[in-house]
């Protein structure tokens, strides 16, 4: 069954059957920590949320997590009664239950994509045909889970930062079979929760968030491997310097200011000299096991591992701030 403010027909593949109104049901498939951060937000910003996942036992872990969402949304990006968000939210003991007059299902489980096959197609059919199916995956396109379902014209990954509640980001990754309406309709949900949702031209696994990271982190660690510097002190450094201007810019405006003439002047000034390190890179190597211990040894002399609950709070509360801080955002989609 589907909520009454779905009105497109069958047809999702043109704009003339697009919905003029946002969703005011949704569900979350999956309440880990980013399932629980998507239960927060759509809750924040006036929605009703039917939350499912396979382990019940989970539930009382994402009750925390999701109180504790909402009292930092509150503070640091959109003002609102927090019981009444809470009274928004509520968990099935069945998938059946969970999915009932939903009109958007925001998928949240393992990105194993065994597990992405098995619950995509019960997604498809247990929905109505209208109701858009979107994957938090954070590395496999849609065509890899979704490709042989009935409805897969609904079906996208709609891709956050973590915790999608503090870092207003999605990336929207369409399949070659996902309908136009689709994308637009979940460009326009995200809009409404005020995050800023990136349309990707294509599909390319790991999208582009996680590829850039991945560029920054196996480079980091080889670095660490070839003992360039301590894990701790490489932290530091882009904590102190990358990290604090990429809070407000990315890599293309620190170029465009960091030249009198802008981006091109930056460019051609010193193409040499990344072309050079970039063919030293080793973004590319495979992760030495003895590396990663030493790396886990320095974190736990900082953090113990019983005080990283605590630590991922102060990660929180910091974003928190950061978020207070920030001017209107920037929608590059528009």
């Amino acid at each position: 069954m589907v909520g009454n403010t779905l009105s497109c027909s069958s047809d999702l593949t043109t704009e003339k059957h697009i919905d003029s109104e946002l969703p005011k049901v949704v569900a979350v498939v999956g309440c880990g920590l980013i399932g629980s951060s998507w239960a927060a937000l759509f809750a924040a910003y006036g929605l009703k949320v039917r939350v499912w996942d396979a382990d019940p036992s989970n539930y009382e872990s994402s009750l925390h997590r999701v109180k504790q969402a909402l009292a930092q949304i509150s503070r640091g990006r959109h003002r609102f009664s927090i019981d009444a968000a809470s009274e928004r939210i509520s968990y099935f003991s069945t998938l059946e239950e969970a999915l009932a007059e939903v009109e958007y299902v925001q998928e949240a489980v393992s990105d194993r994509i065994d597990v992405k096959l098995q619950i995509f197609e019960r997604l498809d059919k247990l929905c109505d045909l209208h109701t858009v199916l979107a994957s938090s995956t954070s590395s496999a396109p849609a065509s890899e889970f979704a490709s042989n379902l009935k409805g897969r014209a609904r079906c996208l990954v709609a891709h956050p930062a973590n915790p999608p509640h503090l870092l207003p980001i999605v990336e929207i990754v369409p399949a070659t079979f996902t309908a136009e309406g689709t994308m637009v309709r979940t460009q326009r949900l995200m809009r409404s929760l005020e995050q800023n949702p990136v349309i990707l031209k294509k599909e390319v696994v790991g999208f582009v968030m996680n590829r850039l990271q991945t560029a920054l982190v196996n480079e980091a660690i080889s670095l660490v491997d070839e003992d360039v510097i301590d894990p701790d002190g490489l932290d530091l450094i882009v904590s102190h310097s990358l990290g604090r201007r990429w809070a407000f810019m990315g890599p293309f405006e620190t170029m465009d200011l960091n030249a009198a003439a802008g981006f091109l002047d930056y460019a051609l000034k010193y193409k040499v000299n990344y072309e050079r390190r970039g063919a030293l890179l080793n973004v590319g190597k495979k992760w030495s096991d003895d590396t990663l211990r030493r790396i886990e040894a320095s974190r736990r002399k900082i953090v113990p591992t019983n005080e990283l609950v605590s630590r991922q709070l102060w990660r929180d509360e910091n974003l928190v701030a950061l978020l207070s801080l920030e001017p209107a955002s920037e929608d590059i989609s528009r």
